[in-house]
C-alpha cells in the first residue's frame, strides 16, 4: 500500500526558522528528512 503524502507550505519569520533548523539538527543531525520528522513530531504533539 502506497502512504499519500501532503503538502503544507509555512512562512515563518528567518529567526525561527534558523532556531528550528538548529535545534533539529543538534537533535537529530544533518540527515536528509530529519526537518520533515521533526516537523512530523511538533504537530503530532
Amino acid at each position: 500500500m502506497i502512504d499519500k503524502m501532503g503538502a503544507i507550505k509555512v512562512i515563518l519569520p528567518d529567526e525561527l526558522e534558523e532556531e528550528f533548523r538548529s535545534e533539529v539538527f543538534k537533535s537529530k543531525g544533518m540527515k536528509k528528512g530529519n526537518l520533515t520528522l521533526a516537523i512530523e513530531e511538533a504537530i503530532k504533539m
